[in-house]
């Protein structure tokens, strides 16, 4: 009589390996246990495991300290020599190691350049390099007008032009619309404190009420977001193609014919080729510029 063990300690035999080998049972059950036995697996490899090393970006100062070398010395003070003897001036050359004399050579052209010139190290391709450049000052507020009543006294093809024109130019060089200021509310405001004051007169009280009136509501509001929200024509075209019936014509012709590369999109009025101090245009607002009536 065949005795079947069902308990723990018959490894690999049970009820469904009768008529089986006991010893082939065990033989496969034990050959599978090894490949997934918990203690052949390290669960924590991963921490062991080695990641590949991301190499540090470099920061401009790093980068600059690289190329402050003797070979890039003496290119910057071949170039500054030759720039001082175009200013009719000459530059002493200082001595120390390549960045010592960078950092003196720096200061001493920056000395001789021209009144409102300043001077800066870039790097520009494989090597340091001078930026002179210009700038105004911000710290006047100047406040500009752009005026655009001189359409109103046009008609024809030749007001087209100039609506045209002006609409381009407004849109493309960015001036913002003489409401839409500060100054209009301050200028709003100022001139009502006029008209309460007693020692103004009720002709001048009247003049200048109409005058709020139609900046705020009235002809002149209209007018100015008409010009804003013109629908121009070819303006280039139109130029050459317009024969002028007047002098006075032909002279605001020429006028528009010198401001086409402002309304290109290329030349920007309120745009600067270089300021070391901001990135964009849009970090900070120099002086601005409105069109009124």
């Amino acid at each position: 009589m065949q005795t079947v063990i069902t308990g723990s300690t018959a490894k690999g035999i049970s009820p469904s390996n009768r008529g089986r080998s006991g010893i082939e049972s065990f033989g496969r059950h034990k050959e599978q246990t090894q490949n997934h036995s918990c203690t052949k697996v390290c669960r924590s490899g991963f921490l062991k495991q080695q990641l590949p090393v991301i190499p540090a970006k470099q920061d401009e100062e790093a980068l600059l300290n690289e190329y402050l070398s003797e070979e890039s010395f003496v290119y910057l003070s071949e170039c500054a020599v030759h720039y001082a003897g175009l200013l009719g001036k000459s530059i002493e050359l200082p001595t120390g190691t390549a960045h010592e004399k960078t950092c003196f050579l720096f200061h001493r052209f920056e000395a001789i350049l021209p009144d409102k010139q300043r001077v800066n190290i870039e790097l520009s391709g494989d090597r340091l390099r001078w930026v002179i450049y210009r700038y105004p000052r911000w710290n006047d507020h100047t406040f500009y007008w752009m005026p655009v009543k001189f359409i109103t006294a046009l008609s024809g093809q030749i007001r087209e032009i100039a609506m045209s024109f002006m609409h381009l130019l407004i849109r493309k060089n960015g001036f913002n619309r003489f409401k839409n200021g500060y100054e209009f509310d301050y200028l709003f405001d100022y001139l009502n404190e006029i008209i309460r004051d007693d020692d103004c007169h009720d002709a001048e009280k009247h003049t200048i009420f109409e005058l709020l009136e139609s900046y705020e509501n009235g002809e002149i509001s209209v007018f100015l977001d008409e010009v804003y929200n013109y629908k121009p024509v070819d303006v280039i075209r139109a130029l050459e193609e317009y024969r002028p019936a007047n002098p006075q014509e032909a002279k605001l012709l020429d006028c528009f014919r010198k401001g086409v590369p402002f309304i290109s999109g290329k030349n920007c009025i309120m745009n600067y080729d270089y300021n070391p101090y901001y990135k964009s245009i849009s970090d900070y607002e120099p002086s601005i510029i409105h069109y009124k009536i």
